[in-house]
């Protein structure tokens, strides 16, 4: 889907990384969601921390596709994020350790940010507070926290809605049970995340646009997998 208009940009270890031209979207959209008070640092800190959390989330499953037997795997950014696509049968119980693998990176990241905060605040209390090394792991924190929750939302074709049907269909083995089941709980999912990112549809900020075009375009993917 993404193999025009992609640039090479090198490899991660064994696996060629990309970048499509329409991750400037997403470029665009980080910079208008940094506080109006904030500093060019800021940004270019947020933006670093939420380009290198999804190429490490791409890089999860990417392994793991590789270790279960894939070919082909490539990482390209685009913007709606990362995308890991590779050549493999669409085994369940396969499909499910691929899917899981970005997501634990994500989590891996946050909780590794927190507990460096941790041992450098207790190597020296209120040393580093408030420093470039502070902001950047408060950052990585936060935003790869975001990338694992966002990613586990039922919503297919994200990480949780993928394996939220290969889950359903290994205990249904009817795979028009678990795609309906699938496709339900992304609509249910999207609109949930609609309803919360507005704060109950009472606040409409600079993101609201981007929020809208993903999630539907999530849910037009979905059901055109699932249907």
């Amino acid at each position: 889907m993404l193999n025009e208009g992609r640039f090479y940009l090198g490899h991660l270890g064994p696996i060629p990384l990309y970048v499509h031209w329409t991750f400037l979207f997403l470029v665009l959209m980080v910079y208008q969601s940094v506080p109006s008070n904030g500093s060019l640092t800021t940004g270019i800190m947020i933006l670093a921390v939420l380009l290198l959390g999804i190429v490490l989330h791409e890089l999860g499953h990417g392994m793991a596709a590789r270790i279960q037997g894939a070919r082909d795997v490539t990482i390209t950014l685009w913007a709606m994020g990362g995308m890991c696509s590779s050549v493999r049968d669409p085994l369940p119980r396969r499909e499910i350790i691929i899917l899981a693998a970005g997501p634990a990176v994500s989590a891996a990241l946050s909780w590794g940010s927190v507990l460096a905060l941790y041992l450098l605040d207790q190597s020296d209390p209120g040393a580093y507070r408030g420093t470039l090394t502070w902001q950047f792991l408060q950052l990585s924190a936060a935003i790869n926290w975001m990338l694992f929750l966002f990613n586990m939302l039922p919503i297919f074709p994200l990480d949780g809605g993928q394996i939220t049907y290969y889950v359903a269909l290994l205990a249904t083995k009817r795979q028009r049970v678990a795609a309906n089941f699938s496709l339900t709980l992304a609509c249910i999912g999207g609109f949930a995340y609609l309803w919360w990112s507005t704060h109950y549809f009472t606040h409409f900020g600079n993101g609201f646009i981007y929020s809208l075009f993903l999630i539907g375009w999530l849910l037009f993917n979905a059901f055109r997998a699932l249907r």
